[in-house]
């Protein structure tokens, strides 16, 4: 799995811990395997993307927008699809328990509401609206 909690962050500190919790699944060895190959310029545009995609999700909630608007849920697609591009497939059932974690583990929700008061849930309930 990846530190998506902090994406410019050295995430190398979570690595037993990831690997403890998620080492024998599918999208831990996709990952490992994909990331191996990542030169630092790829690590680096992987980053970008996850930004860029997170301030789809911002801006929607920005404008008022409920989770589940088409806009949000839109953006949080998005967010999904730089998973799968970059770091393993990341299906709607995996981006949902994604989102779990997002507003459960201390170390995501506060990534997230340092961004914006809000958006862990917001990005939670928007990713459940469009995974259904």
């Amino acid at each position: 799995m990846i530190a998506m909690a902090e994406p410019s962050a050295d995430s190398s500190r979570f690595d037993d811990e990831v690997r403890q919790r998620w080492g024998a699944t599918s999208a831990y060895k996709e990952s490992q395997e994909r990331l191996a190959g990542y030169s630092s310029e790829d690590r680096h545009n992987a980053q970008i993307a996850q930004e860029e995609a997170l301030q789809g999700v911002i801006e929607a909630m920005d404008q008022g927008l409920p989770p589940t608007s088409l806009e949000a849920m839109v953006a949080v697609d998005k967010c999904r699809q730089v998973i799968s591009r970059w770091y393993f497939e990341c299906s709607h059932a995996m981006h949902k328990q994604l989102a779990a974690m997002y507003v459960s583990d201390d170390r995501f929700r506060e990534f997230y509401e340092s961004r914006r008061e809000g958006l862990a849930q917001y990005f939670h309930d928007a990713i459940h609206a469009h995974a259904g």
